[in-house]
């Protein structure tokens, strides 16, 4: 097993990288939207989601109960991510989907968020995927979102710290450690 898995804190994450890596080596490269089968990962599913990439923005696809218990219900298929991340945090996003895209590569990583009421970390991993079409512009992922389970609304986010390490899907070879999009 790489050693990026054996560091990662949830057993979400770890079991999303083997069935990403799994879907990739099956495919010989990126996998097609329809390589993905949520039967073959019911444990995680709640914490899956896929985003798709359209004229500078993502769109959700699909989201896991998780994100709906996260985000109130708030959180719908054909929408901007926009509408639930908080205004920094979105631009930085947006920079690692990009790369995930551009770069064919997956990514695993994770925020340290410090508040009053907790300090969690969420953990995320993803790749790319694609569409219909064979286009790439699908990214699916896993987020495990661990204790932190209060909504933004309309307090000031915290500030959140992050680490994202990019790797190639069929080796599982470490590309690009410590991405910072800012």
């Amino acid at each position: 097993m790489s050693d990026h898995v054996e560091r990662t804190m949830g057993q979400a994450v770890e079991q999303f990288i083997a069935y990403y890596r799994g879907l990739a080596q099956r495919a010989g490269g990126v996998p097609r939207r329809s390589d993905f089968d949520p039967l073959d990962i019911p444990e995680i599913l709640p914490k899956v989601w896929i985003y798709g990439r359209v004229d500078g923005d993502y769109l959700i696809r699909v989201t896991g109960t998780e994100f709906d218990d996260r985000y109130g219900g708030d959180v719908r298929q054909g929408d901007s991510i926009k509408g639930f991340l908080p205004p920094q945090a979105h631009a930085r996003i947006i920079k690692r989907l990009d790369k995930v895209l551009e770069a064919g590569w997956y990514c695993h990583g994770w925020s340290n968020v410090a508040d009053p009421v907790s300090d969690a970390l969420i953990e995320r991993a993803y790749g790319p995927m694609l569409d219909h079409n064979g286009a790439q512009t699908l990214v699916i992922g896993v987020t495990d979102f661990g204790s932190v389970l209060r909504r933004w609304g309309d307090m000031s986010p915290p500030r959140v710290a992050a680490h994202i390490d990019f790797f190639d899907p069929l080796t599982g070879d470490l590309r690009e450690a410590g991405f910072d999009p800012d």
